[in-house]
């Protein structure tokens, strides 16, 4: 029933759709307005919201009915799951820009809900499971009719900013009252600007192509014969006369200096977020949808047959669908994946409960349930799951109830030889497997310990919303450090290429694709950290203030105290008389505090601190 139950299941979720506050690649934009999309999930597990319905409203929400404007907002934001993928925003060509988002968009759909790599038919039939190309075009057809409204498009043309203004969701107004209403707090740039813009740069280019004087010794003349051949100079004379080399390096940098300000100021006001206006995230569709030929080998300059918009035919339906002439096919799409027929989708997301629950999955590759993946370790118990999930409304937090009170989750991590010898990768589930806690968990647990977490969201959203315009990290030591902040980790900014280096030395999910498992490293980096980390020695001092400022409490009973909040465990009597014996040595001479201090990041560093068992 605590809202933090939305908090701790709704960063897995965002490790699978490959969350986001920046653009990535060749042009790291930030995400001002991605910050809706991870509440709305956050809340869509704490209410328990069927998983049918989440799916639905993440892919088609925009085309769902709703009984009140908050609930359509919702729905909109919910699309924002297709509109956080990485892109190139530095590719010219409109027709490959727009393939290349229809590809992040099918990839990650396609394997979050079906654990189905269905990207690698875009250039060839998949290699090892029965997808052809057709297939892939089929459902690039009904992304090719979605537009994205993440903010940006591509560079077309010219040197423009990627940012639109447009390309965004309203979530007060119909797209149609965008720039009527002024809600966009942008000043597009008048044609009056870029048409100057393109004079400077011809005259510029006229300039540079002129000759230059040279110098020529004066000699005596005949002034009659020469006032006799004078010639009244003409425009096109004066134009192509020479310049000195003095003159004519001061007028090109004079132009330079003059383009190089328009643009600045065009950018900016390309690039000009409307932090206050009440936008999310997401896509609509678009006002004719179309049928995608195909890209021979994902070229798509090379063009095959057109191939009508439809789903992957593998996964056969009792009931097909079939997609109405003038929609996308995204609400068909949506509801043919979150039906009780498909074969997948129960089976997948159970699977996905049960790796977090376990620390591995019924079927270990969590994304990818195809031939090249893992086959099920008990087949008949993930069918039976599945179905009871799809009985039971495909509650979620049900779902987690119900293995939660099995008997093999409540197993002990105690070692037993006879079984280790039969079973040493525990496949049987005779034992629970000790894991080691996610990035967050251990960063938000140090909070907790020294009293110091804050459970609320930052102000307005994220600290990406109040971000200047244009590229992030160009000058890295820019970035402020999000670590030091105290709220939950899954509030800290995720911009892509710029991880706080605890997410990165934990092993934090790539954030521009889907992971369903993350990697579990141990490594020599990790124990420095917990060493030399600013965060870690402040937590340690707060920590250490905060059990000596209780005077009600002896020394011996801040100990425990100290091992309950920690570990979760009293001290035992030795351990105990260890630390006591340890604050003594290491105060003497010195400040007490920082001998508690001391102990407080041995606790931190201790692998009982970060591991499960």
């Amino acid at each position: 029933a605590s809202k933090e139950f939305g908090v701790r299941w709704g960063r897995h979720w965002m490790d699978i759709v490959r969350y986001a506050e920046s653009v990535g690649r060749t042009r790291n934009y930030p995400f001002p307005f991605a910050w809706r999309y991870r509440d709305y999930v956050i809340d869509s597990f704490n209410s328990d919201k069927p998983y049918n319905q989440f799916i639905k409203e993440q892919i088609a929400g925009d085309l769902l009915p709703f009984d009140s404007v908050e609930e359509q907002n919702r729905n909109r934001i919910a699309t924002g799951f297709l509109a956080l993928g990485s892109q190139d925003l530095n590719e010219r060509n409109l027709n490959q820009y727009l393939m290349n988002v229809a590809d992040e968009q099918i990839d990650t759909t396609s394997r979050v809900f079906m654990a189905l790599t269905t990207g690698c038919a875009r250039c060839h039939d998949h290699k090892f499971d029965p997808i052809p190309t057709a297939d892939y075009y089929a459902l690039a057809g009904i992304f090719r009719s979605t537009d994205l409204k993440s903010g940006y498009m591509n560079r077309q043309g010219g040197n423009k900013g990627p940012f639109k203004p447009e390309h965004l969701v309203s979530l007060t107004l119909d797209e149609s009252e965008f720039r009527i209403a002024g809600q966009v707090e942008v000043e597009v740039p008048t044609k009056k600007m870029r048409g100057r813009l393109n004079r400077l740069k011809k005259e510029l280019k006229a300039v540079q192509k002129r000759g230059v004087k040279k110098k020529r010794v004066p000699r005596k003349k005949n002034t009659t014969k020469a006032e006799k051949n004078i010639v009244e100079p003409n425009a096109d004379s004066l134009r192509n006369a020479g310049l000195s080399r003095r003159e004519k390096q001061k007028r090109i940098s004079g132009l330079r200096r003059q383009i190089k300000k328009l643009e600045r100021d065009i950018s900016g006001q390309e690039n000009a977020f409307a932090v206050k206006g009440d936008f999310a995230m997401g896509v609509s569709e678009r006002k004719k949808p179309i049928d995608c030929r195909i890209n021979v080998r994902g070229d798509a300059a090379n063009l095959g047959d057109r191939v009508p918009r439809g789903f992957l035919r593998v996964i056969h339906n009792e009931n097909e669908v079939s997609i109405p002439p003038g929609q996308s096919g995204r609400l068909e799409l949506a509801e043919w994946i979150a039906s009780e027929d498909h074969a997948l989708t129960a089976r997948v997301m159970v699977n996905r409960i049960w790796h977090h629950l376990f620390g591995r999955g019924l079927v270990r590759t969590v994304d990818n349930f195809g031939s090249s993946g893992s086959v099920p370790t008990h087949p008949e118990l993930l069918d039976h799951l599945a179905v009871k999930f799809m009985e039971d409304g495909w509650s979620v937090k049900g779902m987690i109830r119900r293995i939660m009170l099995s008997r093999a989750y409540r197993m002990s991590s105690e070692h037993q030889e006879n079984n280790y010898a039969v079973d040493p990768d525990n496949t049987l589930l005779w034992r629970m497997t000790m894991r080691r806690l996610e990035v967050e968990a251990i960063r938000d647990a140090i909070l907790a310990v020294s009293g110091n977490l804050d459970l609320e969201p930052p102000e307005n959203g994220s600290v990406v919303a109040g971000f200047k315009p244009g590229e992030i990290g160009r000058n890295k030591g820019t970035l402020p450090d999000w670590i030091q902040m105290n709220h939950r980790s899954v509030y800290l900014p995720v911009v892509r290429n710029f991880l706080p280096d605890m997410f990165e030395t934990f092993d934090f999910a790539e954030p521009s694709s889907v992971i369903g498992r993350r990697d579990v490293t141990t490594v020599s980096t990790q124990a420095l950290f917990m060493l030399n980390s600013a965060f870690i020695l402040e937590a340690a001092r707060n920590t250490a203030k905060r059990v000596m400022t209780s005077g009600t409490l002896s020394a011996p009973e801040k100990v425990d105290w100290l091992y309950l909040r920690a570990l979760g465990r009293h001290s035992s009597k030795a351990e105990t008389q260890r630390v006591l014996t340890y604050i003594d040595m290491a105060a003497s001479g010195k400040n007490v505090v920082d001998a508690w201090a001391g102990f407080c990041q041995t606790l931190f560093a201790s692998a009982e601190f970060r591991y499960l068992q």
